[in-house]
């Protein structure tokens, strides 16, 4: 996928130059301000695939940089996401908003948070989050995927998982259970604690000797399948979208009840 200049307005210079660092470091190419007026000259001059600006500015300037966006032929479509100095995300979503990131968000979250955004908000494609603590494992399930429709991000393990789905919820995730800091048994725990996150539809893809136990207790958890690796790609992406196909009819039976309602 091309890699497309995303927009920063952000009024403290160091969180916008730390932002900057980080984007370029996973290939996303900037152009940021401070200045509400030049932002809106800088997106007539050069669209971004994505705005970022800080909720922390004056709420005046808030308004009249979305209003100038919003009303613009070029940029009313262009997801703006809010950066915010709290970790306080969903109380803090602002209407305009299509997601909110706090400003020390790390790369693998600001990756999968810009990829999660285009993925619901421009191109209409299913999201799913890697979790492999191998990059190679990453890199070619995401070509597999992207190949097959998909958008995806990775994590090489669940404490940067956690941290990207406090932003985001994936349609999907491919876990592995191996990983260091968090692995994938404690991060499945983590997803049954809250109802939103119980909704994620999860494919085991691991390594570890396949015990009937293991399988049962993934099953128990959530996981939706239980791959072993070396697995065709494939095979993995029938997983997904057998789970994707699920979560569907599972929404389309919770649409029903509230009709019967």
């Amino acid at each position: 996928m091309e890699k497309r200049n995303i927009l920063i307005i952000h009024q403290n210079l160091k969180i916008q130059h730390d932002l900057i660092g980080r984007l370029q470091k996973i290939g996303w190419p900037t152009i940021s301000t401070q200045n509400s007026d030049h932002a809106v000259t800088i997106v007539k001059k050069n669209p971004p695939v994505i705005t970022l600006l800080d909720v922390n500015s004056p709420i005046e300037v808030i308004n009249s940089v979305v209003q100038e966006l919003k009303s613009d032929p070029l940029t009313w479509t262009t997801p703006i996401i809010a950066i915010t100095d709290t970790m306080d995300i969903e109380s803090s979503l602002p209407s305009w908003a299509t997601g909110t990131l706090p400003a020390n968000a790390q790369p693998a979250a600001l990756e999968a948070t810009i990829k999660w955004t285009l993925a619901r908000h421009i191109y209409r494609k299913p999201f799913v989050l890697l979790v492999d603590d191998e990059p190679d494992i990453i890199d070619v399930m995401s070509s597999a995927l992207e190949f097959q429709g998909f958008m995806t991000s990775g994590a090489q393990n669940g404490v940067e998982a956690l941290e990207i789905i406090r932003a985001i919820q994936p349609d999907a995730m491919l876990l592995d259970l191996e990983m260091p800091y968090m692995n994938g048994w404690e991060l499945l725990h983590q997803l049954q604690t809250s109802p939103t996150t119980q909704k994620i539809k999860v494919v085991i893809l691991t390594g570890v000797d396949q015990r009937i136990e293991d399988r049962q207790e993934g099953l128990k958890l959530g996981a939706q399948d239980y791959l072993l690796k070396p697995c065709d790609p494939d095979e993995v992406i029938t997983a997904l979208q057998a789970a994707l196909d699920s979560r569907d009819d599972e929404d389309d039976e919770d649409e029903d009840e509230e009709d019967e309602d």
